[in-house]
């Protein structure tokens, strides 16, 4: 695989750790004041710690599959989405202004991504293409 593709992967997981890094600093210091529920929180880091592990192994060890990866990467991806709009959903009354302030632009982060991942999906599926 070349470096053009495998750079997707490292885009999502510089993404995913930043993600679970984030979510752990509001988990021991700012849980009160997004008002987040704890286990929440614990479920989201879980998920973004595997989704950083995850990338990282596409992008050291994938070498003839990676389109099939990327799509899995992608609904993943899509997922964690939709189980961030469902937090902001449940959990609405519960949250402070700042736990909404988080939540939405991580949405739009994550429909920023999965548009990034699915035009390079199809650049690089195109005929003609590596």
């Amino acid at each position: 695989m070349n470096r053009k593709r495998k750079i997707v992967f490292l885009i999502d997981a510089i993404g995913a750790f930043l993600s679970a890094l984030l979510l752990l600093i509001i988990l021991l210091f700012f849980q009160q004041e997004t008002g987040i529920p704890p286990d929440v929180l614990k479920i989201l880091i879980v998920i973004a710690g595997f989704y950083f592990f995850f990338s990282v192994f596409c992008y050291f060890m994938i070498k003839e599959s990676w389109r099939k990866m990327l799509r899995i990467l992608i609904g993943l991806n899509l997922i964690y989405c939709v189980l961030s709009l469902a937090v902001v959903l449940l959990f609405w009354n519960e949250l402070t202004v700042p736990g909404k302030l988080y939540l939405f632009p991580d949405v739009l982060v994550l429909l920023f991504l999965i548009n990034f991942e699915r035009r390079q999906l199809d650049l690089f599926s195109a005929p003609g293409k590596s």
